[in-house]
């Protein structure tokens, strides 16, 4: 097998991705899947808070879920943050019947990187999966995670397809051009064996590579991208396995939302030295790029030509609300309020 392409070599190689990859004679790295004498454990980790009425739901999936060959689920990690009673109440009577369930109770919540690396702290084996409470993985999804990421030993982190069902609204408009074109990106980066960002809806890790997240880090599924990517591992995009995630209802949401996210993005950057991969960061850093690709988009999608100009200024100004949170209040997103009262 040829050697993980390091963090330069792999820029070096972003600076030229201007065709489709699979055009740029870029290698594509095969390794035959693992032997294993016994099972290998993997550990499932939910991060709820607020009202986190997806949970007892999500649960029910994940044991429903069936794991490929040479893999056995041992533990379901369920950090609790706030969380009514109700909910919690109903999570415990599910232990009770699956030993394998472990809830941790937080009356208040500490942050979401704080939650994680409880997490961390509770797994049994190599292989983590990390789930939001409020987004649903389709039946195989997580299976599909397991066996790219467990097959392979210059994967260190995978992450799913996130989409949602659309509405006739401004905002659902922007959030198909935004979601697709973050799609279209992690695929072609993945293709290329350059990404170096996860999706924090649902991905897995191989943990030993991420012991402990900063308490302050805003957006998890970046930061751990980042730093598994920086040490010479692959970060994968995996389109066959989708996830339902939950979606903000208007224009002011999705701004608090985008804000949160970009200010995290940046805190990544700061933090690693290098940008997460994403659309956004592409137009700063390889426009023309970031340009294909919402070319792209919009040739497969021409109805969301329209919206265009809206989501610019959505973005934009998110994006200088972002600036000011890191100039006047570096701590702000530590802990932050989900949209519509959490779900």
């Amino acid at each position: 097998m040829s050697p993980p392409l390091t963090p330069a070599q792999a820029d070096a190689g972003l600076s030229e991705l201007v065709g489709p990859p699979a055009l740029l004679g870029i290698p594509i790295q095969s390794e035959p899947l693992m032997s294993h004498d016994t099972k290998e454990p993997i550990t499932i980790g939910i991060c709820a808070s607020d009202a986190a009425s997806n949970l007892p739901r999500l649960l029910r999936d994940i044991q429903r879920e069936t794991f490929p060959a040479g893999f056995l689920l041992k533990r379901i990690v369920v950090v609790a943050s706030g969380v009514p009673q109700a909910v919690t109440s109903e999570v415990g009577r599910m232990s009770l019947s699956d030993p394998r369930i472990l809830l941790i109770r937080e009356e208040q919540r500490h942050g979401k990187a704080e939650a994680i690396n409880r997490i961390l702290g509770h797994r049994e084996g190599r292989l983590l999966v990390l789930v939001n409470s409020d987004a649903l993985p389709v039946r195989g999804s997580i299976s599909r995670l397991i066996e790219q990421i467990g097959s392979r030993e210059d994967v260190g982190s995978v992450s799913a397809l996130p989409t949602f069902q659309s509405r006739n609204t401004v905002t659902s408009r922007i959030l198909e051009l935004m979601w697709s074109a973050h799609n279209i990106s992690s695929m072609e980066l993945n293709d290329a064996h350059l990404s170096n960002h996860n999706c924090d809806e649902l991905m897995a890790v191989k943990s030993d590579l991420v012991t402990e997240l900063p308490r302050d880090v805003v957006n998890d599924g970046a930061y751990i991208g980042g730093l598994v990517y920086s040490k010479g591992y692959r970060i994968a995009f995996c389109q066959d396995a989708e996830v339902l995630i939950d979606i903000p209802d208007n224009v002011s949401d999705l701004i608090s939302q985008r804000r949160r996210i970009l200010f995290g993005h940046a805190q990544v950057w700061k933090e690693l030295g290098r940008p997460p991969r994403t659309i956004e960061s592409l137009l700063i850093t390889r426009p023309r790029l970031a340009i294909r690709f919402l070319t792209e988009v919009l040739a497969s999608r021409p109805g969301l030509f329209l919206i265009t100009p809206v989501a610019a200024i959505t973005e934009a100004v998110a994006g200088m609300l972002s600036i000011l949170d890191d100039t006047l209040s570096p701590g702000r997103h530590s802990v932050w309020r989900r949209y519509g009262g959490g779900q």
